[in-house]
C-alpha cells in the first residue's frame, strides 16, 4: 500500500502536511509514536472513515477488517453471534457461517465459552473474540489500532503470540499503530525489524543482544542494531513506522 502527500486538518488544526508512507503487501507495518500524534488518524483516512483533503492511497480495498483499541463487542449478542454478525453480509449460506465461527473460536481457544455474553468475559477473553471477528471476516487489509492497550504484560504477550498465530496462517495486509515502545514490540513480534528511532534502539538492541539466551532474541537484537532506515515525516508531527517481515 502507497500513501502520497496525504494532508488532513480537523478544522483549523494541521494533523498531516504531505505525509508519505510505504506498507508491503502482506506483511505487517506498524506505527509507533506518542499519544495524539495521528497515529488513529491515519487509520481512519486508510480506512475511509476521515477524508484528507489531497493526497492518494494505492490501492483502494473492497474489504477493510478493523480491531480497536476496545474490544467493541455487541453487548446483546454472544460470543458466537458477535462473530457471526461480520459475515452475514459477505457469506449468506447459515451453514458456511456457522463452521468459520467454530473453526475461529476454536483456534483462539474460546469454544468453550461461545455462549457467553461480553459481560460474562475477561478482558483478555473479549480481545481474543475481537482477533477471532477480524480475521473471521474476509478483509484485504486489517487495521489495528492499539488492539493491546489496557493488558497486563503477560496477557499482551498471549494476545500478540495468537495474533501472530492468525497472522502466520494468512499473511494479510496489516497496519499496526501502538505507543512507542520497541522495546515490547521487539520481544513480543518475531521477525526482522525495519525502524527509524533515535539512539534509544541501539542501546535497547545492544541490551537485547547481551542477555538474550534465545537464537529469537538473538536474531531480533542484530535486526535492530543493523537497520535500515526509514524517515516518514509531517510537518508538525513525526511519526515511528516499524516494519515486522516474517522469516
Amino acid at each position: 500500500m502507497l500513501i502520497e502527500n496525504i494532508g488532513f486538518a480537523y478544522r483549523e488544526k494541521k494533523v498531516f502536511d504531505s505525509l508519505n508512507l510505504f506498507a508491503p503487501e502482506h506483511s505487517i507495518t506498524a506505527i509507533l509514536g506518542p499519544s495524539g500524534c495521528g497515529k488513529t488518524t491515519l487509520l481512519k483516512i486508510i480506512s475511509g472513515q476521515n477524508k484528507p483533503f489531497c493526497g492518494r492511497i494505492t490501492p483502494k480495498y473492497d474489504s477493510i477488517g478493523y480491531i480497536f483499541q476496545e474490544p467493541t463487542l455487541l453487548c446483546h449478542f454472544n460470543v458466537r453471534n458477535n462473530v457471526e454478525f461480520v459475515l452475514k453480509s459477505v457469506i449468506k449460506d447459515k451453514e458456511k457461517r456457522k463452521a468459520i465461527v467454530k473453526m475461529m473460536l476454536e483456534k483462539v481457544a474460546l469454544i468453550d465459552a461461545a455462549e457467553k455474553y461480553p459481560s460474562q468475559l475477561s478482558g483478555g477473553m473479549a480481545q481474543r473474540v475481537s482477533l477471532a471477528r477480524a480475521f473471521a471476516y474476509p478483509s484485504e487489509l486489517l487495521l489495528m489500532d492499539e488492539p493491546f492497550k489496557g493488558l497486563d504484560f503477560a496477557l499482551k504477550k498471549k494476545i500478540i503470540s495468537l495474533f501472530c498465530k492468525l497472522y502466520e496462517e494468512e499473511k494479510r495486509t496489516t497496519i499496526f499503530v501502538s505507543v512507542f515502545r520497541l522495546s515490547l514490540c521487539s520481544i513480543l513480534l518475531p521477525g526482522k525489524i525495519t525502524t527509524f528511532s533515535p539512539i534509544q534502539t541501539l542501546l535497547t538492541a545492544i541490551t537485547f543482544y547481551m542477555r538474550s539466551n534465545s537464537i529469537c532474541l538473538a536474531k531480533i537484537a542484530r535486526s535492530l542494531l543493523f537497520p535500515r532506515y526509514e524517515k516518514v515525516y509531517t510537518k508538525y508531527y513525526r511519526l515511528f513506522p516499524l516494519t515486522i517481515r516474517h522469516y
